[in-house]
């Protein structure tokens, strides 16, 4: 019994190791485990990898007008509305702050744009009741699509998404800003 007791207490210590804390959602140190293996997975089946940022529109204006609790609240239902609107296939992670990425592995472009503009559209714009307050949350989606065909560099891909969504935060908020690498190996 002891050692069922300690291999479960190992098994749970991992497990809470690998989950955000606030949201529920996997974490970062998830996030860094699984690259490699949704790296060759869309190599070796012919998939395009995507790497998709997330982040809250003036997320900081929620915390210094409403305080961190309603702050929490908020991130809490944007991570919960992200999660009933991804697919069960893709990895969902917080990044940290009022970050999320999304890992996907798709066969056509177009189904990239239609899943995350959906995305963005079901989760940005809506009112949510926070703690008493009424609010209105929109987020930006930076999103790269490997090239077709293409050994892939996973986290290579991770920095020119956080550069996508600079962009799309640049461009007004509220939007989604896909981009497809020419050549996911080496570079942008």
């Amino acid at each position: 019994r002891d050692v069922t007791a300690g291999a479960a207490s190992e098994v749970r210590l991992r497990e809470l190791s690998l989950t955000d804390e606030l949201t529920g959602l996997r974490n970062r140190r998830y996030l860094d485990s699984v690259l490699d293996f949704e790296e060759e997975r869309a190599f070796r089946y012919g998939f395009r990898l995507v790497c998709a940022f997330v982040d809250l529109d003036r997320f900081k204006e929620v915390n210094d007008t409403y305080g961190h609790y309603v702050g929490d609240q908020v991130i809490r239902s944007i991570a919960e509305a992200l999660l009933q609107r991804c697919r069960k296939i893709d990895t969902l992670a917080r990044w940290g702050g009022d970050e999320f990425v999304i890992i996907m592995l798709v066969k056509e472009l177009d189904d990239v744009e239609l899943i995350l503009q959906r995305l963005a559209d079901g989760v940005g714009g809506n009112v949510m009741e926070v703690a008493g307050h009424s609010l209105q949350v929109s987020i930006s989606v930076g999103a790269i699509v490997s090239a077709a065909g293409q050994p892939t560099n996973a986290r290579q891909l991770l920095v020119e998404a956080d550069r996508l969504l600079l962009k799309a935060k640049a461009a007004g908020r509220n939007r989604v800003v896909i981009d497809v690498a020419q050549n996911s190996q080496h570079g942008f």
